[in-house]
């Protein structure tokens, strides 16, 4: 073998040549985002008692019956497929499979059992199946009821990332406060892997002009991070329930000040970022994000743009892209309202929850550049969940929908 060419100077000048790496965070955004998951962390210690004993001793009854079944199953002499068989399937009927785990292939899975009842009540909260090995996903709406009124609030991921919208559909006859605090006390953030909603702790209100006052406590929103998604889901919840302008108040007195962001007293209603990426939570749950969750500056000036981005690899960033693989356009063509996207040849769909979930991701992004109908041309297969392919779609009108 022979010697190394390497030696401390040149290791430390290969390493000198390396590109600088930088964090686009401020250090009080870290600083904050760190003290929120040792929280986290803490809370969670507190919350689930330590199982680590009575896993070691079920993996230590298991050991032991691998060694010692052989010997048991010579002694009764009993046939070996019935008991295989028996085994196999209680196992598949109580495993568990996780996000990051390939699916088994077809040949491998068992047919579901028969919905219980109460199985049967829980599948009316949504349409389509929502519930699949991998993960749970809530459908939007294209179409809202004639009773109801869609209310789309934002709720914090664990990380403290970014916020996430989640909508409910609230009661026609009630005014657009009224409507939000509804959905406020129906959505549980735990059951959906979410962070609590800050908007749930505030006092809110509608003054004339179409404003949206929110009313905090003295120093309630503290640090950078908190003051960031305090302010971006003001702003989202505001947009989607039609508002032009927020105004924020502290204790009755206009203004409020923020440590790092400072006195805010009035500002207009923007929209949320263009483009549709998705977070997977611990819960399972798989959520629609408005925007494309990559660092750097993302420019999407046409819906074709969007596309683009909503294909790009965004894991490395706790999101997920969209678009999913072996999925591809060959061109997009737009008349007034409508836009028509046509597949290329060699794209893959499937009729499964993921495809549902890219389908609505593809529906709220051409909402979100102003069109009211979608067209799909060369689509490989004729339906999707509830979706036909072959006729044309209304956009999405909210996206991650909790019914009541």
């Amino acid at each position: 073998m022979g010697q190394s060419k390497w030696n401390e100077e040149k290791i430390i000048q290969t390493l000198r040549e390396f590109p600088k790496v930088e964090d686009s965070r401020s250090k009080e955004e870290l600083f904050d985002q760190i003290q929120n998951k040792m929280g986290q962390e803490e809370s969670e210690k507190k919350a689930k008692p330590f199982r680590f004993m009575p896993v070691l001793a079920a993996a230590c009854i298991l050991a032991i019956a691998a060694i010692i079944s052989p010997t048991i199953m010579d002694q009764f002499d009993l046939p070996k497929g019935e008991i295989s068989q028996e085994e196999n399937g209680s196992a598949l009927s109580t495993s568990t499979k996780s996000p990051d785990e390939k699916e088994a292939p077809v040949s491998e899975q068992v047919e579901p059992a028969e919905p219980t009842e109460e199985a049967a009540d829980t599948s009316e909260v949504v349409p389509y199946a929502q519930v699949e090995e991998e993960f749970k996903y809530h459908a939007g709406i294209t179409e809202v009821p004639e009773d109801k009124q869609v209310v789309t609030t934002y709720y914090p991921d664990q990380e403290a990332m970014g916020v996430v919208p989640v909508s409910f559909l609230a009661e026609k006859e009630l005014s657009r406060v009224e409507a939000l605090q509804q959905a406020l006390s129906s959505i549980s953030s735990q059951e959906l892997g979410l962070s609590e909603s800050g908007l749930a702790s505030v006092n809110l209100l509608e003054y004339p002009n179409n404003t949206f006052v929110v009313d905090i406590k003295s120093g309630a929103i503290q640090g950078s991070t908190g003051e960031r998604i305090f302010v971006n889901t003001v702003k989202g919840t505001a947009h989607s329930l039609g508002y032009d302008y927020i105004t924020f108040k502290t204790e009755g007195e206009n203004g409020y000040d923020f440590s790092h962001l400072g006195s805010i007293e009035t500002i207009e209603v923007s929209a949320p970022e263009k483009g549709v990426s998705a977070i997977l939570t611990d819960t399972g749950t798989l959520l629609l994000v408005n925007g494309i969750q990559l660092n750097g500056d993302v420019q999407l000036r046409t819906f074709e743009d969007a596309l683009h981005w909503m294909s790009k690899d965004m894991e490395g960033f706790g999101y997920q892209e969209t678009i999913l693989e072996n999925v591809f356009f060959k061109e997009i063509t737009e008349d007034g309202k409508k836009v028509t996207i046509e597949f290329s040849e060699g794209t893959t769909l499937e009729d499964n929850m993921k495809f549902v979930a890219m389908l609505e991701s593809i529906l709220m992004a051409a909402n979100q550049f102003g069109y009211e109908q979608v067209d799909f041309i060369n689509a490989p297969i004729e339906q999707i969940g509830p979706y036909q392919l072959s006729g044309t779609l209304p956009v999405l009108k909210a996206p991650n929908v909790i019914r009541p």
